[in-house]
């Protein structure tokens, strides 16, 4: 949106578009992984909270690659409430590590973690994905200090996962 080729008739004010798509943050939160299953050197699981597209988060995909269900454990800044999550697959082309299946945990103390609150089989394409937690239906959404990415499953029987960005939707 930030060029000459997007040029809408309306101006719509930041409040209407939260209120409709939802209050979220994507990549460059005041975040950090905490933990990740695996990493490929150059894909280190911190990409996910770069704020950049272009980098991105990625199990090996050769020597003794890891098999599914791949981790990535983000750690907030302050217990919040949250709706949801928001992942972008990676977006340079190749479908490499889209995940298929995922769930997503939450925890107060990095420790213990609830059942899953989301789960979801995802669109084989680069578009972002939303996955809203069940039971937020709550103005207040579900308070938590830490989010669990468990990928499940990937396209074309690949054993490896990949991400190019995290972002977590905040209760209103």
């Amino acid at each position: 949106m930030g060029s000459d080729a997007f040029a809408p008739a309306y101006r719509v004010a930041t409040e209407k578009v939260t209120r409709f798509f939802g209050h979220y943050e994507l990549g460059a939160l005041e975040a950090e992984v905490v933990s990740c299953s695996s990493e490929a050197k150059g894909y280190e699981a911190a990409n996910v909270l770069d704020g950049n597209p272009g980098t991105m988060w990625h199990t090996p995909w050769s020597g003794n690659v890891p098999r599914f269900p791949h981790e990535l454990v983000v750690k907030l800044p302050r217990k919040e409430g949250l709706t949801g999550v928001i992942l972008l697959p990676r977006q340079d082309g190749n479908r490499n590590g889209w995940i298929k299946d995922v769930e997503i945990l939450l925890s107060d103390d990095g420790q213990s973690w609830s059942n899953p609150v989301a789960k979801s089989t995802l669109e084989p394409n680069a578009s972002l994905k939303r996955l809203r937690f069940q039971h937020a239906g709550t103005d207040q959404g579900l308070s938590t200090r830490y989010v669990k990415v468990r990928a499940l499953s990937g396209f074309d029987d690949q054993p490896f996962a990949s991400l190019a960005d995290f972002g977590v939707v905040r209760a209103e």
